[in-house]
């Protein structure tokens, strides 16, 4: 029913700052393993993707889909066998994102709609940021009674090497991670109209100019930077909002 996927739905997309920890719990915790979950984000994928998806479905089920993937993409610091789970999931993610954003933020200003953006912001800041200055910030548990319909709860857990955290190999990841920064760049800063805050935009800018603070991770740090300048270049060159906007938000971080 309509009702069913209006973005407003309860529990659809509301944020809670210790969402990133307790949403990876709930989606371990829902499949059987890891084969299982990467058959489930290519159906949703193929499902979603498809011509002639009303707008309203886009409109309702892609803030539930951002919360998936965010936990689906924290699965990254559970442990190395989580890798066939998480790095297929960031191009499927971004092929759903260029397909579902730009109708979903042409929607009327509203408070569901801004915790949609944040839940973007978080998927961001978790995976490129925050879980590599602080790994230990992130607890995933393994529940001694799973609730009714996940018997499966705890497999995926352990075909990921047990739960807990370490900081990902520092040769994996690295192609996953640019991919992220141009999504920032090319499909999730232009589609912040006006009916996304500005410190909405500058939490978006803050992520990659946390990237291109990253010493240790030179070709990142170096692809933050470059994204930066050209996030400030469209002031002048593209005078078409967003664009000009983002990029006049840029230029002091920059």
């Amino acid at each position: 029913s309509d009702a069913s996927v209006g973005l407003g739905s309860p529990g659809c997309c509301s944020v809670d700052r210790a969402a990133s920890s307790s949403a990876a719990d709930t989606m371990l915790q829902a499949v059987g393993h890891v084969e299982y979950c990467r058959k489930v984000l290519s159906t949703v994928e193929a499902l979603f993707c498809a011509s002639g998806v009303p707008s309203r479905v886009c409109q309702g089920v892609f803030p539930l889909l951002v919360r998936m993937f965010g936990a689906v993409l924290l699965t990254r610091y559970v442990g190395s066998g989580a890798y066939t789970l998480w790095s297929p999931a960031v191009p499927c993610f971004r092929r759903i994102v260029r397909g579902a954003l730009p109708i979903v933020a042409a929607m009327p200003p509203s408070e569901a709609l801004d915790e949609m953006w944040e839940e973007l912001h978080q998927l961001f800041h978790q995976f490129l940021v925050a879980q590599q200055q602080q790994p230990s910030a992130l607890h995933l548990q393994l529940y001694d009674s799973p609730s009714a319909g996940l018997d499966d709860a705890a497999a995926l857990l352990s075909s990921c090497s047990g739960t807990s955290l370490k900081s990902p190999e520092r040769s994996s990841g690295e192609s996953e991670e640019l991919v992220l920064v141009e999504m920032l760049r090319d499909d999730i800063l232009p589609q912040c109209s006006g009916n996304v805050s500005d410190s909405c935009v500058q939490r978006l800018v803050l992520v990659i100019d946390a990237c291109s603070k990253m010493p240790q991770k030179r070709t990142l740090a170096n692809a933050a930077i470059n994204t930066l300048f050209h996030l400030c270049q469209r002031v002048v060159k593209d005078d078409i909002s967003p664009n000009q906007r983002v990029g006049a938000l840029t230029l002091p971080v920059l």
